[in-house]
């Protein structure tokens, strides 16, 4: 598959579940939407699981990288409350600039054990258009 049309479909998937999640809240609270969709999630890779009867080894990597699960709790939180307020499209905006700043400074500076990626002026540029997009889309 190519990872560009991969990508973009991911994209509309984290609108879908941004705007699932903010909606379930409403009707069942927000911890408890969070739950729910863990809840889910838990039992949809356990049913892969056994259908495909791959083993689950036992946490082979270093205990920081399973942090994911409880970002993921407070991702979707946040992601619940923020849609509530002010709408799917403004949230996977700030969403994206989150993201573009959190993976820019990991690939610039290597952070966490990876290896860096200098961000040169031309993608500088680049990302000045962006934040100057999602300004102009919010006035």
């Amino acid at each position: 598959m190519n990872y560009h049309i991969g990508n973009i479909i991911t994209g509309g998937l984290i609108s879908l579940l941004i705007f699932s999640n903010g909606i379930l809240s409403k009707f069942v609270g927000d911890s408890e939407a969070v739950f729910i969709v863990h809840t889910l999630a838990f039992l949809s890779i356990l049913v892969v699981k056994i259908f495909t009867k791959s083993k689950i080894e036992k946490f082979p990597a270093e205990l920081y990288l399973y942090t994911g699960g409880i970002l993921s709790i407070f991702i979707i939180l946040l992601e619940s409350v923020t849609m509530k307020k002010i709408g799917v499209s403004l949230t996977v905006l700030f969403l994206i600039i989150g993201q573009l700043t959190s993976s820019l400074t990991i690939d610039h500076f290597g952070l966490f054990g990876r290896s860096s990626h200098k961000f040169p002026l031309k993608k500088t540029m680049g990302l000045m258009l962006i934040f100057i997009g999602i300004i102009i889309i919010n006035v």
